[in-house]
């Protein structure tokens, strides 16, 4: 789990000023690992958008706004999440 937190915030956003966006389930490996393990091994702030993340329309809807408002630097979709993303923009 630290190899795989690592990689992909090596691949991703290294920086400790990063404003990571954390909208997956925590009880996956997506919300648990890649997001939130990876921002306590980078030092970056982790940026909840509320306890349902992407299931909450509000979110997806406003996401533009919240990123620019928050500054987010990453985010971690699934394909699906990202065209409704893309979709509002």
């Amino acid at each position: 789990q630290l190899l795989v937190a690592w990689t992909s915030g090596a691949m991703a956003d290294a920086s400790r000023d990063g404003i990571v966006a954390h909208a997956m389930p925590n009880f996956h490996v997506g919300g648990a690992v890649t997001l939130a393990l990876r921002a306590i091994l980078f030092g970056q702030t982790l940026l909840t958008l509320t306890a349902n993340g992407f299931r909450d329309p509000k979110i997806i809807a406003n996401f533009w706004d919240i990123a620019r408002h928050y500054r987010i630097t990453s985010v971690t979709a699934t394909p699906a999440t990202a065209a409704a993303i893309l979709g509002v923009a």
